[in-house]
């Protein structure tokens, strides 16, 4: 039979999406009966190519992937953490930084180092919220890199070869962003401050392609339903890798709608 291809994010770090990507895997291919191939994208314009060249039938999508992969979205489950189906993005500094929200429009020369073009959490909200705050990114920003996920992000800034970072947080509560800071960076996370926390956006999402077989599509829904109360649930390793409570129905013009309040926000980096 046919495996059932499924693509994670590189956001959670290469090491720890691959490992996570093992578990999912057998995981799945016993609750589903069948065989199942997880395979970590290298970034995120690879996550977008594949899932529209129908190179995969599930994807773990971020939320500024999902309205990207639209043309192949079947069904939408949007992940529900602590009872949140909305997230935000805080963006870090340093904790000896003298940079501030309010003083940030003047600066220059500053380096910040992001997710991804395409991250919500590490990139997308913070340019919303420099565009509301009149911040130009290309007066106050020397150098802007990409590195691909919120540990190596937050890395630069702890090891200095960055002033600024983004990152997801579930809200805009300072223990969340601090439970946020230690998933990533450990122990270091008393060296990061916070400058500010973005609006909110809705949270990444498990997309079923038209590529999934029909059966393939009722085993997955089944899983996706049952993450939390029946006792003959299907139990994976989804939830634990994504750290989702449960998951919720949703549909794909929620992200359509989001990448539209978001592109006049993008500005392409110097």
């Amino acid at each position: 039979m046919k495996p059932i291809r499924v693509l994670f994010p590189p956001s959670l770090g290469m090491p720890k999406a691959h490992a996570r990507a093992e578990l999912v895997e057998s995981s799945l291919a016993q609750a589903l009966g069948r065989p199942v191939s997880v395979s970590v994208a290298r970034d995120y314009n690879e996550l977008i190519r594949a899932s529209i060249a129908r190179e995969a039938d599930v994807v773990w999508a971020p939320a500024g992937v999902c309205g990207r992969i639209s043309s192949v979205a079947h069904h939408v489950f949007r992940v529900v953490r602590q009872g949140r189906t909305q997230y935000r993005s805080a963006i870090i500094v340093r904790s000896t930084s003298k940079l501030t929200i309010d003083n940030l429009a003047a600066a220059r020369g500053v380096r910040a180092a992001w997710v991804d073009p395409h991250s919500l959490g590490g990139y997308i909200l913070a340019q919303e919220l420099f565009r509301k705050r009149a911040i130009n990114p290309a007066l106050v920003f020397g150098e802007q890199t990409f590195l691909g996920s919120h540990p190596e992000a937050l890395a630069a800034v702890t090891d200095g070869r960055a002033e600024l970072a983004a990152i997801t947080a579930w809200s805009g509560e300072d223990k969340d962003v601090r439970a946020a800071l230690t998933m990533h960076v450990g122990p270091l996370e008393n060296r990061l401050g916070v400058l500010a926390v973005t609006d909110e956006a809705p949270t990444d999402a498990i997309v079923l392609t038209f590529e999934l077989d029909a059966e393939g599509c009722a085993g997955f829904a089944q899983i996706l339903d049952d993450v939390e109360s029946s006792p003959t649930r299907k139990r994976t390793m989804l939830p634990s890798a994504m750290g989702a409570d449960r998951y919720e129905p949703t549909s794909i013009d929620t992200y359509i709608q989001l990448q539209r309040r978001l592109t006049a926000s993008i500005m392409p980096p110097r």
